[in-house]
């Protein structure tokens, strides 16, 4: 993702603030990797909802209540792949850590 910015998004999920973390660095960029491509995915995905909301507001064919729906419906299914990411991001580090311990224990 390029560093661009989309002012109707809040700039707390922009991906950049990942890499300006305290501690990030090479070394911890594999393991945050996953977490960059979550807050990624999240501000183009947002940026999408925003675009399709200006595409039904301007679709004469639509009562103001069904363009309300239609873009819901649409933000509703973009959230959850978002959310689902965010859990995966979540769960990475944990899966991570666990597994240098393991081998740290093995060791």
């Amino acid at each position: 993702m390029s560093d661009n910015i989309d002012t109707r998004i809040t700039p707390s999920l922009h991906p950049i603030n990942v890499r300006e973390l305290d501690g990030y660095d090479d070394e911890t960029a594999s393991i945050l990797a996953m977490t960059e491509g979550a807050f990624g995915h999240a501000y183009a995905q947002l940026g999408k909802v925003h675009d399709a909301s200006g595409a039904v507001r301007s679709d004469p064919t639509l009562t103001v209540a069904a363009q309300l729906v239609k873009a819901q419906d649409y933000a509703d299914k973009v959230l959850t792949g978002i959310a689902q990411r965010f859990d995966g991001a979540a769960a990475n580090p944990k899966t991570i850590i666990d597994g240098i311990e393991r081998i740290g224990c093995a060791g």
